[in-house]
């Protein structure tokens, strides 16, 4: 089912400022992916590029659409149509390019919304970890990756965590951030369903943010995880989403790594989240 509730903007995903522009753009998703691509680029296709060295277009870690779309507009205010010379679009990851796409259909009344999961055609060593969009479409969710514009991805394409908790804790041994052993594993759906939950309830984060659970030390299983998969409805995740154990906080800890930094983020300072 449908909730009509994805068609209202979270904090994260309120342009503000920028929401006449973002009407202007087109709701189809795929005459809107190629004008996003426009604008956005993946870190990855930047020759040279290092995060966190104060070149104005880094976007990695901007949280907000608005905050994005600020940058978009200081890089090049022109129409999104013309393609953009290089050092003119806002480096970012996929995350951003996701959220992005899923700001544009909100603002047109489309129910969207993120999810954070992993994708079998990244790599060939691994189902790396991933961030797309999912919006209304003929009855039911279509998932697309608009960073590679790929359209109604399948589900042997893109598992969402909670897809992907469900493989035994050997099978999740394919699932992670990188090629190296120490980088797969069960912890990392962990990672990825706390931050799946948090897009669904409200809280679109980075792909570096962290808190609750998962920033605890050891290497118990609180069964929290599996109240997360569990889960279907708006309704119940939204209650899951006040457990302390999920709960996003006032205050994170983020840790991007393209930058290597670890710090403290106000998120409603940062314009994240509304208290």
């Amino acid at each position: 089912m449908i909730e009509k509730s994805y068609r209202w903007h979270t904090a994260v995903s309120d342009p503000g400022p920028h929401a006449a522009l973002l009407r202007s753009l087109p709701s189809e998703v795929a005459e809107l992916v190629p004008l996003v691509g426009n604008v956005l680029v993946h870190h990855s296709r930047v020759k040279g590029f290092a995060a966190g060295t104060g070149r104005l277009d880094d976007g990695t870690e901007l949280r907000p659409v608005r905050k994005v779309l600020d940058a978009v507009v200081a890089l090049d205010d022109t129409d999104w149509r013309r393609p953009r010379a290089a050092g003119r679009r806002l480096v970012v990851d996929c995350r951003s390019v996701a959220v992005l796409v899923t700001a544009v259909l909100r603002e047109h009344g489309v129910p969207a919304r993120r999810r954070f999961g992993f994708a079998g055609y990244l790599t060939p060593s691994h189902w790396q970890s991933h961030v797309v969009c999912e919006y209304a479409h003929a009855g039911g969710w279509t998932r697309t990756d608009p960073d590679l514009a790929r359209f109604a991805l399948a589900q042997e394409e893109f598992l969402d965590a909670t897809q992907a908790w469900r493989f035994s804790p050997q099978e999740q041994e394919r699932f992670g951030y990188g090629p190296a052993p120490e980088m797969r594993g069960r912890w990392t759906v962990r990672w990825e369903l706390l931050r799946d939950l948090a897009a669904l309830t409200g809280f679109e984060p980075l792909t570096s943010d962290g808190w609750g659970v998962v920033k605890r030390a050891g290497d118990g299983e609180p069964a929290v995880f599996e109240r997360i998969a569990a889960v279907s409805t708006r309704a119940d995740r939204l209650a899951l989403a006040q457990d302390p154990d999920v709960a996003v906080p006032r205050v994170i800890t983020t840790q991007p790594y393209l930058s290597g930094r670890t710090y403290d983020v106000d998120l409603v300072a940062d314009g994240s989240l509304r208290r």
